[in-house]
């Protein structure tokens, strides 16, 4: 990677999240590299090549600016990470560059103490809004050089295979690290007893489910039972809102809150979206996402009033007519 480059100028394009990445960058490149917000940084220091990494694909805009600007200035370009899976197409067409959207096989094998970190990668499921099987596969694949970190990413902890399960748990329970979060969360079909019981020999923050579609409301509420029954600690319901209409997300919410969880509703936003902004379906609106996100998102709110009695703003009661 970047063979016969210098000095490599390392670019996290969504900023401020922790990029993994870009940090295994940092150790992989050692001395040959330095960090910049953006590329015109490069021309403080002297960097002959760009590493852009890209988490959302609504920081793509700001990869593919950054990248012309490297480009005119005769620098080795690489754009790289999950956000430009879906753009791809757009990148290779205004840049000429093809990014690398899977993990980077030199990267992963970088060990090091970082905030972040997958023992594995791949997930056996197939959402609708979710693309991780086509960047990483529907083979879940463990990562034997990954050293624990408070949070974890794995995106499918429940539906992987057994023996990969005990190899996580055994290295955080070696490790004695005082809080997990296990932040991409358990997908409820793949819960049961063996699975809640060895995961909560962890200091885990709190347990993460998916009820992010009506259709899942058997499996979440099994799940929920199960860890309810081996685990006395808190359920937070990942539970998104604007992919169905705006009674379903209700309906979900509150199942949530009845079965003695917390939801964390979280407005979709098209893969390919290239800004922040959540896609208006159905009878939602902008501002009804943002005031429904915010009742849900804060049991300061939920176990004090019913949505229906919720007033966002000084004379607005926008969800008045619902249960």
């Amino acid at each position: 990677m970047f063979e016969g480059a210098r000095k490599i100028l390392l670019v996290n394009c969504s900023r401020p999240n922790y990029n993994l990445a870009i940090e295994k960058a940092r150790l992989y490149f050692g001395d040959r590299c330095e960090v910049g917000s953006d590329v015109d940084s490069l021309f403080v220091g002297h960097c002959d090549a760009v590493f852009l990494s890209v988490i959302f694909s609504w920081d793509v805009p700001f990869a593919i600016r950054q990248a012309k600007v490297a480009l005119n200035s005769g620098k080795k370009v690489m754009i790289g990470g999950g956000g430009t899976f879906e753009l791809r197409a757009l990148i290779e067409r205004e840049t000429g560059l093809k990014p690398y959207y899977r993990p980077h096989p030199e990267l992963e094998e970088v060990t090091g103490q970082f905030k972040m970190v997958y023992f594995t990668r791949g997930c056996i499921e197939n959402c609708w809004f979710c693309s991780v099987p086509k960047i990483e596969g529907r083979v879940v694949t463990l990562n034997r050089k990954s050293l624990p970190a408070p949070v974890l990413m794995d995106n499918n902890l429940s539906e992987c295979p057994s023996e990969f399960k005990e190899y996580i748990v055994e290295k955080y329970l070696q490790a004695g690290l005082r809080t997990v979060d296990a932040n991409s969360g358990f997908e409820p079909k793949g819960i049961d007893e063996y699975t809640v019981k060895l995961f909560d020999q962890l200091p885990l923050r709190w347990w993460r489910v998916g009820f992010d579609t009506i259709d899942e409301e058997k499996e979440f509420a099994e799940a929920v039972r199960i860890i309810k029954t081996f685990s006395k600690k808190t359920i937070r319901a990942y539970t998104m809102i604007g992919g169905e209409p705006m009674e379903q997300c209700r309906y979900r919410c509150e199942k949530v809150i009845e079965l003695g969880c917390e939801p964390v509703p979280q407005a979709f936003i098209p893969k390919t979206a290239q800004s922040k902004t959540p896609a208006i379906l159905h009878d939602w609106t902008a501002d009804t996402l943002k005031w429904f996100q915010r009742f849900y998102y804060m049991p300061g709110l939920w176990r004090k009033l019913k949505l229906s009695d919720y007033v966002p703003a000084k004379g607005l009661k926008p969800f008045s007519g619902m249960i």
